[in-house]
């Protein structure tokens, strides 16, 4: 039996090309746990007080990558914690991961954070109303009472570090999301050889998840002032019913995208950036350094922040 493959995320890393193109491609030499609630289910949203580490549901999975001798992935990037609660649960996952999985290798892909906050907010503020400020600002100790976006949830080196604690700093890599813009076949190569698997010749090309244009998420913003002052905003909440309207108003943004003007989104574009680089910087260079430290990684060439 090959050694389980967790891979935990970070969100906007390509997670869902890794679960679409490669994780669900035996070619590649892996196979994932299906459907993703599953792993939801036994990690995530289970109750803390009755969590049970047991390996039952998995065992389909496990007794096909051994037929096929397929490396099983448990792949979820909601397991590194979720930015809208400033990572609240992220240590009881790993924790919960690591009695259930104790000899599996971890996949961490992390994003230079500045990039990574625009990318976040971009998803956000399709159904929110708040403005990046809003969004990405320090908390007071009374508004940490309760989970909120925090920007320390982006100083990987906590994360990082906690895995190599638990499972072994061997067993545990690291990957810059701008490796796999750059060099997707050097990425996936070096997943694979993680895993003992040969490397492949060649990967898919394309993207999911694309962003919608600066713009047309400006105005939206506006549009979602509107619905919440008129009592509608709740309809992006809840149950499944209120799941589909989500999805119908994606798919109108979608339409709209293609109407968007380039010079207008450009503009808000860079008035955002600035106002992260504003409440960034200087805030995540240390992190960078131990991050860097503790993977090997040379952040710098990516990008990221490592100054003194």
């Amino acid at each position: 039996m090959r050694e389980t493959l967790i891979h935990i995320g970070y969100h906007k890393t390509g997670s869902t090309w890794l679960q679409d193109e490669v994780f669900a491609d035996p070619s590649f030499g892996f196979v994932q746990a299906e459907p993703r609630m599953l792993v939801d289910e036994a990690f995530i949203s289970v109750n803390p007080f009755e969590f049970e580490p047991s390996l039952e549901s998995f065992a389909p999975l496990l007794k096909q990558a051994e037929a096929g001798d397929l490396v099983p992935v448990v792949s979820h990037e909601r397991l590194s914690g979720d930015p809208n609660t400033g990572g609240i649960d992220s240590r009881d996952i790993a924790d919960r991961l690591h009695e259930t999985f104790p000899a599996a290798r971890v996949l961490i892909v992390i994003r230079e954070q500045r990039e990574m906050l625009l990318s976040v907010y971009k998803s956000q503020v399709r159904f929110t109303t708040y403005k990046i400020v809003e969004r990405w600002r320090d908390r007071t100790v009374r508004e940490r009472r309760t989970a909120a976006p925090t920007l320390d949830y982006f100083a990987y080196h906590h994360l990082v570090g906690y895995y190599q604690k638990l499972f072994g700093a061997d067993r545990v890599l690291v990957l810059p999301y701008e490796l796999l813009r750059r060099d997707a076949l050097d990425f996936v190569s070096q997943i694979t050889k993680f895993v003992g698997r040969p490397a492949p010749t060649s990967v898919p090309k394309g993207s999911v998840n694309v962003s919608l244009p600066a713009g047309l998420l400006s105005v939206n913003r506006y549009v979602n002032v509107v619905l919440r002052a008129f009592g509608l905003s709740e309809r992006f909440q809840g149950p499944i019913q209120e799941r589909r309207t989500m999805r119908g108003h994606l798919k109108i943004l979608r339409k709209l995208a293609r109407l968007t003007p380039k010079s207008y989104s450009k503009r808000v574009e860079t008035r955002w950036r600035e106002t992260i680089a504003d409440l960034t910087r200087g805030r995540y260079a240390e992190s960078n350094r131990l991050t860097a430290g503790a993977t090997g990684l040379d952040l710098a060439s990516f990008g990221y922040d490592v100054s003194h």
